[in-house]
């Protein structure tokens, strides 16, 4: 895990490598262990080191050892940047930016291939040879030997660059679902990449503004980098599964999606046998890819909530560990929790259950609103994005304390809501599913099932039917609209309602068939949100998270080539990770029926905070062209009298805002 940057201008300029070093300080605590420099000047490649290179890059003899310093490189064309979280192959051999052994291709990395030995056998077979024991070293001869096939092969995460000298192209590529981050910048004479996005921000006369539309969404539909566009305008995203090329001369740009999830949209006759074997083969499944992920050469830990996903994450590595003895894993393997004491927010409860049956090291992150009053700031600037919700303040807690207990790697159990269908709207489409293709006799007997379920039949029956009448009734739905945005719209300024005609029914509900909402969710900027306030929070801190249930190709397509009965049922969400962890889990979080989400006593913590909510609307708040400010504060008392939820949210993603447009300077 670690940050990359770079910078592609037409002509030669003696100014880039100093710039690139300023993008590449900026993202520092993405890699910490060690930083190297390629630069490229339409003829000869320089490797170039600074004060974090490693010692042992100096005087390696490797053709990618630093060679100068910064100062001493001259009149460059292109740049490329990589700061280090050593987590495979700790030696400095495994330095990037790193070359081929002709010196024709060169790569910087950011992420995990998990499955390299198995690749890197392969490619031994076929004549190649390793100078190091790193992942990054077997993707460059993977591409040099298979080219955009190989992606193909990768079980993992991944952002990376690879340049082709003789070509004159660079390459850049992102993980299938977004793991891992990538974004670029395209001015009229030169063309930027980096890790995230504040590195550009370190460019002479680099210049951004605020996404008008991407701002609308965050305030009023809490959506937020929906579009390649966020909030930065001119900053783009690369999407997951595509590709990114530039030709260095003309710096001509184009991308490209290679991957497409599949994706079973059909129902079958439920039988149990099948269901048995399913969950079975999901087993294993499950199995290999934690396993897989287990692979380090540092410190693993485990996040820890209490709920299915991150429990039987552990459970599962417990068992692994009891059969392997992994070192990275220690003697007691170390959970990691959120805590607020605050009750229908905190599950330590759930927690403790795990700990207590698989004796673990139990380490509590406490969660309080004075402490997020005090962090708000540099978690703004940490995530480059104002923040949605307070969960983002508890990823944060739990990291921070896993960096102090010495932790490198952090397993977490992200994507298996999505995965697996564990959220409430997945119910609604999947009755939905079972009603339009004429089940009458399932969708009934799950209607009566719906006491396994995390809410209650009438408020199933009632989404379902507003969802029916919201589809074929336009009048309704601009009602519905209406309705869902009428508190929060009367702190909006009238010039900025222009945008309200864009609102549409919220698309956490769908009349789609279970797998393709499923599929939306999963490839869509939905899970894409979760793993990005992943990747901040742990990186702030120099983690590597980890994340088997978001990126592992075979168990995802495995899941999505399932028919949807069998992912709920009876009434129960998860039904096949339910019945795979049989025996693995504890028996009392496998059957549990409620359902947080990691969830955080927001609203308590807000009205505590409110105070200092208000200087920041007093501070950063005048003028301000989208939202009524004295409006606001005029109703203040109201807002956070506790009544108003929906007001109290909308206020914490203005505040949010505010401090964001401050500190990018916007």
């Amino acid at each position: 895990m670690c940050g990359i940057c770079g910078i592609i201008t037409p002509q030669l300029s003696e100014k880039l490598p100093f710039t690139l070093k300023a993008m590449a300080n900026a993202l520092r605590h993405r890699g910490p262990d060690d930083e190297g420099y390629l630069f490229y000047n339409f003829q000869n490649t320089i490797c170039a080191g600074s004060n974090d290179t490693q010692a042992e890059a100096w005087q390696s003899s490797l053709n990618y050892s630093p060679e100068k310093q910064l100062n001493e490189v001259g009149s460059v064309c292109m740049g490329i940047a990589h700061r280090r979280l050593s987590v495979i192959d700790l030696s400095a051999n495994a330095h990037q930016p790193m070359a081929s052994y002709d010196g024709r291709y060169w790569i910087a990395l950011n992420g995990e291939i998990y499955n390299y030995p198995e690749i890197k056998e392969e490619l031994l077979k076929l004549g190649h040879q390793f100078v190091t024991q790193s992942d990054t070293e077997v993707l460059l001869y993977a591409w040099i030997e298979w080219g955009k096939e190989c992606l193909k092969k990768l079980n993992g995460m991944w952002a990376f660059v690879i340049f082709d000298q003789k070509k004159n192209k660079l390459t850049a590529c992102r993980d299938r679902f977004g793991v891992k981050p990538f974004y670029y910048f395209q001015a009229s004479d030169y063309i930027a990449f980096a890790s995230e996005q504040k590195a550009f921000f370190e460019i002479p006369g680099f210049q951004s503004g605020i996404n008008h539309q991407a701002l609308f969404e965050h305030l009023i539909t809490a959506e937020i980098d929906k579009r390649d566009e966020g909030l930065f305008a001119g900053i783009k995203e690369l999407k997951p599964s595509h590709l990114l090329e530039i030709e260095l001369g003309s710096l001509c740009l184009q991308t490209e999606q290679y991957y497409h999830l599949s994706v079973n949209e059909h129902l079958s006759s439920f039988s149990s046998v099948h269901f048995i074997e399913y969950a079975r083969q999901i087993n294993t499944l499950m199995t290999k890819a934690i396993d897989l992920r287990l692979r380090s050469d540092v410190s693993v830990g485990f996040c820890l909530s209490g709920g299915l996903d991150s429990s039987a994450l552990i459970s599962y590595s417990n068992r692994i560990h009891s059969q392997k003895n992994l070192n990275q894993l220690g003697s007691t393997i170390k959970a990691f929790t959120a805590v607020n004491h605050i009750k229908g927010s905190d599950e330590t409860y759930w927690a403790s259950k795990v700990v207590q049956e698989l004796k673990l090291e139990w380490h509590q992150a406490e969660c309080a609103s004075d402490d997020l009053a005090a962090d708000i700031e540099q978690m703004v600037y940490y995530q480059d994005i104002p923040l949605l919700s307070t969960s983002t303040f508890a990823q944060f807690q739990v990291m921070k304390l896993a960096k102090e207990s010495g932790v490198t790697i952090l397993m977490d159990g992200q994507g298996g809501d999505e995965l697996f269908a564990g959220y409430f709207p997945f119910y609604v489409s999947y009755l939905t599913q079972l009603l339009k293709s004429g089940n009458l006799s399932l969708f009934v007997g799950e209607l009566n099932a719906l006491k396994n379920s995390q809410g209650t039949r009438n408020l199933y029956v009632r989404c379902l039917i507003k969802l029916l009448i919201d589809k074929y009734s336009p009048s309704v739905i601009s009602a519905s609209v209406s309705k869902n945005i009428r508190s929060e719209s009367r702190f909006v300024r009238n010039e900025f309602k222009q945008n309200l005609h864009a609102l549409s029914v919220s698309k956490e509900y769908s009349l789609k068939p279970l797998n393709v909402h499923l599929s939306e969710f999963f490839t869509g900027y939905y899970l894409k949100n979760l793993l990005r306030w992943e990747d901040r929070c742990s990186m702030r801190y120099s983690i590597e998270s980890r994340t088997p249930f978001a990126d592992d190709i075979e168990l995802i397509e495995k899941m999505f080539s399932i028919p949807a009965n069998y992912k709920i049922v009876n009434g129960w969400s998860k039904s096949l990770q339910r019945e795979a962890s049989k025996g693995i889990l504890n028996e009392e979080i496998r059957l549990r029926k409620d359902k947080l989400g990691f969830s955080t006593p927001q609203h308590v913590w807000l009205n505590q905070i409110s105070a200092k909510l208000k200087t920041y609307i007093h501070e950063f708040g005048d003028n301000n062209q989208f939202i009524d400010n004295q409006k606001i504060l005029k109703n203040w008392n109201s807002i956070f009298n506790g009544k108003s939820n929906r007001e109290a949210d909308f206020v914490w993603r203005y505040v949010n805002f505010l401090i964001w447009k401050e500190k990018f300077r916007l």
